[in-house]
């Protein structure tokens, strides 16, 4: 059972433009894949940012949404990885 994550931002630099994330149980909450992915993260060779603390500030998003971190994803979802922007 896997999500499919698309990377965006600074988290594009890290390689691949998406990553797969394996799931124990058929559904987890947006905070819980967030976890999941910042485990992920930690698991890459060092980068110039700590792209597990910016997973924390991060969003997840569906084809449709923005998600809470309340909100369920299943396995075979595909999501997106949107971290904070600034600008003016």
């Amino acid at each position: 059972m896997e999500v499919q994550v698309r990377l965006f931002g600074a988290f594009r630099n890290l390689g691949p433009q998406e990553v797969k994330v394996s799931l124990e149980t058929p559904t987890v909450t947006t905070a819980e894949m967030k976890t999941l992915l910042a485990s992920h993260f930690r698991s890459l060779p060092k980068s110039s940012f700590d792209a597990a603390a910016l997973v924390e500030k991060s969003a997840l998003a569906n084809e449709s949404a923005v998600l809470e971190d309340h909100a369920l994803v299943s396995a075979g979802s595909k999501l997106a990885l949107l971290p904070p922007v600034s600008g003016g």
